[in-house]
């Protein structure tokens, strides 16, 4: 993960949180559709059995933000707020850099994406009987959250360049920024934690 792991989740949950809404609300709508057509009687326990699949449905999902939260947040050092002190201590700045992390720790990230997504598969998605949310809800909810939002901004383009300037600078700042810039000593004045902040 490139960004940091909070700022990311902070983001998606919203999001999620309203889509698995919708899907809510869209089980309730079509069982109450099912129950006005078939007479009065019987669709209440099929109706709070769907509601119960989406409700797992959304457990899974929030967790799945969760953990992938997590499971990226370890392969670099901007992924998590614990490897930016670790990158600005002077006993291991010179010898952890942002490439080396995620040499070292993208095979840790993906084993654990991988550990993730098997134990949310077995205990959420196994059992799930959920049909999924239809495209009408998915639109619903998009234009809903762009009005609230409003278009892509400048700010918001902004920021975008700024973040692609960071990640190409934690790359190559190894072997074009800090050969250039050091005390008359050879220390380096600028590290990872320099660019990451």
């Amino acid at each position: 993960m490139l960004l940091n792991s909070i700022a990311v989740t902070l983001v998606m949950t919203p999001f999620a949180i309203g889509l698995l809404n919708a899907a809510e609300e869209q089980v309730r709508d079509a069982d109450a559709a099912e129950a006005v057509e078939a007479g009065a009687g019987g669709s209440n326990d099929t109706c709070r059995r769907n509601v119960k699949d989406v409700q797992n449905l959304s457990s899974g999902v929030l967790l799945g933000i969760a953990f992938s939260a997590t499971c990226g947040g370890i392969a670099t050092l901007t992924g998590a707020i614990p490897h930016y002190f670790l990158a600005g201590e002077s006993i291991v700045a010179t010898h952890v850099t942002w490439s080396k992390w995620f040499v070292f720790a993208l095979p840790l990230s993906l084993v654990s994406v991988v550990f993730a997504f098997s134990a949310l598969c077995l205990r959420y998605i196994r059992s799930l009987k959920f049909k999924g949310i239809s495209r009408d809800a998915v639109e619903a909810e998009y234009n809903e959250l762009l009005a609230e939002v409003g278009p892509f901004s400048r700010d918001e383009l902004l920021v975008a360049l700024v973040q692609i300037t960071q990640i190409v600078l934690l790359i190559i700042r190894p072997f074009a920024i800090s050969p250039f810039i050091q005390t008359k000593f050879h220390d380096n004045l600028v590290n990872d934690a320099t660019l990451a902040c």
